[in-house]
């Protein structure tokens, strides 16, 4: 890679120079108009030939981004200085893809005439699908009269974006697969993602669609729930 020069803005910037604070910037140069490099690989994974988009191209560097963030003022002037210096493309490296959505708990958007407990297990019912409809919601699953699958169904069925849920215990193995994007976080996650919602007016989130990975290792895995073998009688019988 070659470097053309560099900026960076604010007098507050703690490391007080163009370089970053966590590598992001010199991953992000590398991709754009890294050099080639044969023999290349992973802990010896993938071996290859590594390069960037454009090898031959020079890379000039805007540090607009700060431990405390990126502001609006900030990114736009890297962008104008960028221009003014001739840049032939910019690559906004602090973008995302993925869409972010409202992020709810079940108890915050019950339905009428249901107990907070209810929808905070999002019992049939129990939420109100206007206040649900594309946003991601937060169940839990300290009531094991309705099953996680059917919580899945009826949040999906109230127009929901995603859903979490909150287990007393990491499963392993995951309840169901499908198009509809869901995940399953232990009580040390969950409780950290109900004190985010509680610490800002607007919370949000992204959830993708859930995807099959093949010759994942270790996979298969016997799950939390089985019993394990061999049998305490005889070795021969498994479980």
């Amino acid at each position: 890679m070659k470097a053309g020069g560099a900026r960076y803005y604010g007098k507050k910037d703690a490391k007080g120079s163009p370089r970053d604070f966590n590598g992001h910037g010199s991953h992000t140069a590398s991709t754009a108009a890294g050099v080639i490099v044969t023999n290349t690989s992973y802990y010896g994974l993938a071996k290859g030939t590594a390069r960037g988009g454009s090898p031959s191209a020079r890379i000039a560097a805007y540090k607009a981004c700060t431990e405390k963030g990126c502001f609006g003022g900030t990114l736009l002037k890297a962008i104008d200085d960028a221009i003014k210096d001739g840049g032939t493309g910019i690559n906004f490296s602090n973008l995302t893809h993925s869409t972010m959505y409202s992020l709810v708990f079940g108890e915050e958007v019950a339905a009428k005439f249901t107990s907070k407990a209810e929808a905070r297990n999002c019992y049939p019912g129990s939420l109100d699908n206007k206040k649900v409809a594309g946003k991601i919601v937060i169940c839990v699953n300290d009531d094991q009269n309705i099953t996680r699958n059917m919580k899945k169904l009826i949040v999906q069925d109230a127009g929901a974006m995603g859903m979490i849920l909150i287990e007393k215990e990491n499963i392993d193995v995951p309840f169901d697969a499908g198009l509809f994007p869901f995940t399953e976080v232990g009580n040390l996650q969950g409780y950290q993602i109900l004190k985010y919602i509680k610490s800002t007016k607007k919370p949000t989130a992204t959830i993708l669609p859930t995807t099959e990975v093949p010759r994942y290792r270790p996979a298969p895995i016997v799950a939390s729930f089985s019993s394990r073998g061999p049998a305490s009688l005889t070795e021969n019988i498994l479980k």
